[in-house]
């Protein structure tokens, strides 16, 4: 069921005590917040998968950086 929360002078918006322990939200929590059409919308953000994603895509563009240089110079496989 939705909830109403009122908007502070600051622009502070409270989450319902519910909502927190329903999404596991604790103080110093990071929040994405992003308005969609007429929407607010938030998510809570997981600093350690948004670090493993990075890696992941570090990792995969040095992997494509090889592919090519081996394309481009044939026999300079890595050892």
């Amino acid at each position: 069921m939705p909830e109403l929360t009122k908007l502070s002078t600051k622009g502070q918006v409270v989450i319902p005590k519910d909502i927190r322990k329903q999404l596991d939200l604790s103080d110093g929590d990071w929040l994405g917040i992003a308005v969609i059409d007429d929407l607010l919308v938030m998510k809570k953000v997981d600093f350690d998968e948004t670090s493993r994603i990075s890696k992941r895509l570090k990792h995969a563009e040095i992997d494509k950086l090889f592919e090519m240089e081996n394309m481009l110079y044939p026999g300079t496989e890595e050892k």
